[in-house]
């Protein structure tokens, strides 16, 4: 049996409208386009949504859009892929990370103010797996020092932090749409805003400093082509208009992963606040002091369950941190000890539960072998 870590969930939407891009001859910055983001803005209830190739890009804009530049800190967490933090190397910025809150493996809000100066100018929570970061928190602290927030949610489409969509909260919010993404167009990002001025100046600088009411080859600026195509918005249209039967798909199998392991000795699972709702990316144990989080991981391949173990190394053990910042181990203990102890287990919707079960089952022999 070989179960993958994700699959996209497509159910014949994606390829009716795929074709109708196709039949149409039009394939950059059409109709899908301008419908892909208005689906987004009205799922988010944000006055706009700017689609954009990747979500590395979305945070790129994100950052020039609220003019975070040289000599700037932006507040942010080691536990994350390497983007959130790339973005502010991009614009001559500089990341200053803060150590996870080891339940939720989310930015440790009770460090944050430690980590607050002069330079600092935003703060950049990433909702890791889908679970909501403690935004009444991060934004009392951001209102109270005149910072910006950039939630970059891009595991998270659909959660909620007590009623309220995560990327929503911040000045912008960025999401990806890469492959594993609960809903996906293979590879694209979006940002979120409701202030006209930094959306104007975001699709400026998507476009490559065009001048929206301009001609055709009029920049006024040093931009980027962060185009999407529309071949990508055709899917991300088709994979909006099931949000609700995704969401409930994931959060079933999260379900029948808990009942499952919660008395399995060894694992630590996932937080779960019941004031929140989840958009669940993967579902994420952690395993107990003593056992090698390596060998369990090694022992499900072999029985062809693939894994993930995130991210590891965290994002201040990368080379390119460590030789820049002087980063080393012991820096951040608890996002080091998540990062050695978690495994990502196969998680979407097109599993089966047979599939599931013999994961749960692999993992256990794993765990008692390790």
């Amino acid at each position: 049996m070989k179960i993958p870590m994700s699959l996209p969930f497509f159910d014949g939407n994606e390829k009716k409208l795929i074709n109708e891009v196709i039949d149409s001859k039009w394939v950059s910055r059409g109709e899908k386009l301008a419908r892909f983001e208005a689906d987004f803005r009205n799922l988010m209830g944000m006055k706009y949504a700017l689609a954009v190739s990747n979500g590395t890009a979305a945070l790129h804009l994100a950052m020039l859009g609220l003019n975070i530049g040289n000599g700037d800190e932006v507040i942010t967490t080691p536990f994350s892929f390497v983007s959130s933090a790339n973005a502010a190397l991009f614009v001559g910025a500089k990341p200053v990370f803060v150590d996870i809150d080891e339940r939720m493996m989310n930015i440790d809000t009770s460090r944050i103010s430690d980590a607050i100066n002069d330079k600092t100018k935003a703060i950049l929570p990433v909702h890791v797996f889908g679970q909501p970061c403690d935004m009444d928190s991060i934004m009392k602290i951001a209102d109270g020092n005149d910072m910006m927030v950039i939630e970059d949610a891009a595991e998270a489409l659909g959660s909620e932090y007590k009623g309220r969509k995560v990327g929503t909260f911040g000045k912008v919010s960025t999401f990806s749409f890469m492959a594993n993404k609960q809903f996906t167009t293979g590879e694209g990002g979006m940002l979120t805003m409701n202030d006209e001025s930094v959306f104007n100046l975001c699709w400026s600088l998507k476009n490559l400093g065009k001048v929206e009411h301009g001609g055709r080859f009029v920049h006024d600026m040093l931009g980027y082509n962060y185009h999407i195509n529309e071949i990508s918005c055709a899917m991300g249209i088709a994979q909006l208009a099931k949000f609700d039967f995704v969401m409930q798909k994931r959060q079933q199998l999260f379900d029948e992963y808990t009942k499952r392991l919660k008395n399995v000795d060894g694992v630590i699972l996932p937080h779960v606040d019941n004031n929140n709702k989840y958009s669940w990316l993967f579902y994420v144990i952690r395993l107990k002091d003593g056992i090698d989080r390596n060998d369990v991981s090694e022992s499900l391949k072999e029985f062809g369950i693939d894994n993930r173990a995130y991210f590891s190394p965290p994002i201040h053990l990368e080379k390119l941190y460590k030789e820049r910042f002087n980063y080393k181990e012991g820096d951040f203990p608890v996002t080091e000890k998540v990062s050695k102890t978690n495994i990502a287990l196969p998680f979407f919707p097109d599993l089966k539960m047979n599939e599931l079960e013999f994961v749960v089952e692999k993992l256990e022999s794993a765990i008692q072998s390790a």
